[in-house]
């Protein structure tokens, strides 16, 4: 699955609510990011997805977190989602100078 939305979104967003299923009727025990935790965090029973760390898309454009969800039977069972965030960059950056310098020989 693939989401896209802007870079710089304050720490807290919510970008994403995952929802996991057990095929016997069971229930889901909770979530967890096994991938990607350092930019992100799922909540363990909701399974909503946050920005938990600056994402910058000068950084990296793309961020790919695999979410892992448990099931509550005995034996416990999980399943993985990957998720690619792709990021639109917005105009966040102050224009720089760039001197060139004219030798003699342009006078």
């Amino acid at each position: 699955m693939e989401i896209d939305f802007p870079e710089e979104v304050p720490i807290g967003t919510v970008v994403l609510t995952v929802e996991a299923e057990d095929p016997e009727g069971g229930q889901i025990s909770h979530y967890y990011v096994e991938e990607g935790a350092d930019h992100f965090s799922v909540d363990n029973k909701t399974g909503e997805i946050r920005v938990a760390g600056r994402v910058d898309y000068e950084e990296s454009p793309v961020y790919n977190v695999t979410v892992v969800a448990v099931d509550s039977g005995v034996p416990q069972r999980s399943s993985t989602a990957t998720i690619m965030f792709s990021l639109t960059p917005i105009n966040d950056n102050n224009p720089h100078f760039e001197f060139v310098s004219l030798t003699s020989a342009q006078f």
